[in-house]
């Protein structure tokens, strides 16, 4: 991944792999648009 100003997640599987990256990557951001819980845990999802 390349060095950027912001990387943002845009769904819970997303989400998991943008927060083990490295700060120096970017700020990270998760854009939420809806509580998508129909292919996996619902705790899964709200872990991310």
């Amino acid at each position: 991944i390349p060095s950027g100003d912001i990387i943002c997640a845009t769904s819970w599987e997303t989400a998991e792999d943008t927060g083990e990256y490295p700060e120096h990557l970017g700020e990270k951001c998760y854009l939420i648009q809806h509580f998508e819980t129909w292919n996996s845990r619902k705790e899964r999802v709200l872990d991310t």
